[in-house]
């Protein structure tokens, strides 16, 4: 099954039974939000010299009941902005140095006021959260299944052990773990974060901040299923690069999870069948604009000039 599915199933872009995908931005999902969900990315900094001292905990959460009734709009931006970010620096370490030679407090959370708990509230926060609780308007409160979503899901995954302390509570909520860097590495490599957030043209800020690392990754997740849905082509251009082959080998385009390369020139071809200029090629029309100069490098590539018309 393409890595994909499942992922558009629990947003509504997605009907496994017709297997069909949505097929417009412009109104709320038309499908079911399987499974209701609720996507929880979690980043973790951990003292340089000891990985089980936590030092700061980034939290993102996407409520997929919200989705329902939003369309995704240009680039998923109208549920880009629907992310929930907090920012948690564990008090005890607070002048602890990370692998980076950072304290947490010294950087900037871009998405709210830094909060600073003891680890015993800092695990309460994280149970609370990984539990999918959700309390309902008559007083009812259910558990809601979680998404995990995680950048190197190995490294963190084992940080979380940490601060579960062994309770399996919460992690019976998790029914799919979404490992964004294996989404966009190909096989043996493993991609920069920041490199993955500028092919997807989404601006970043500081990556030493679990806070910021946690919202990047949610958002970039968010844009990557946008894109499988509605622009696969565009998808596939603005990868190309980020997944170049190894030298020796055919340079293929490839939409990241997938499990084969996409041809260049089966990509171009894909593109010109969507309407052409002249003797131009027309992006996709749901390409949103902040793209459009990552596709003219594409084109531009290798000395050969093509026009372009968005």
């Amino acid at each position: 099954m393409d890595k994909y599915l499942k992922l558009q199933e629990y947003v509504g872009l997605y009907d496994s039974e017709k297997d069909e995908l949505a097929w417009t931005r412009s109104t709320p999902p038309p499908f079911e939000m399987h499974e209701d969900t609720i996507f929880v990315c979690i980043d973790t900094k951990v003292a340089k010299n000891d990985p089980h001292c936590a030092t700061e905990i980034g939290i993102a959460t996407f409520d997929t009941r919200m989705a329902a009734a939003v369309p995704t709009g240009k680039g998923a931006r109208s549920w880009i902005r629907r992310i929930d970010s907090r920012h948690i620096i564990v008090k005890e370490h607070k002048n602890t140095k990370n692998a980076h030679d950072k304290t947490a407090a010294a950087t900037n959370f871009a998405f709210g006021d830094s909060e600073t708990k003891r680890m015993r509230s800092v695990l309460a926060v994280v149970k609370d959260t990984m539990s999918g609780l959700d309390s309902q308007p008559n007083g009812i409160t259910k558990k809601r299944n979680i998404v995990l979503v995680l950048y190197g899901a190995e490294v963190h995954f084992n940080s979380l052990k940490h601060f579960s302390k062994g309770d399996p509570l919460w992690t019976m909520r998790i029914i799919h773990t979404a490992d964004v860097q294996d989404l966009c590495s190909r096989a043996n490599t493993r991609t920069e974060l920041s490199k993955m957030l500028k092919a997807l043209s989404l601006p970043y800020e500081d990556l030493n901040n679990a806070g910021n690392r946690a919202t990047h990754v949610l958002q970039g997740l968010l844009r990557m299923i946008y894109f499988d849905t509605f622009c696969p082509a565009d998808f596939a251009i603005r990868f190309r690069h980020l997944l170049r082959a190894p030298k020796g080998r055919p340079q293929v385009a490839t939409p990241p999870g997938s499990d084969a390369g996409v041809p260049l020139n089966e990509v171009v071809s894909g593109l010109q069948n969507l309407g052409l200029s002249g003797d131009g090629v027309a992006a996709e029309e749901d390409s949103d604009e902040e793209g459009e100069d990552f596709i003219r490098k594409a084109f531009f590539a290798g000395g050969k000039t093509r026009r372009i018309s968005f």
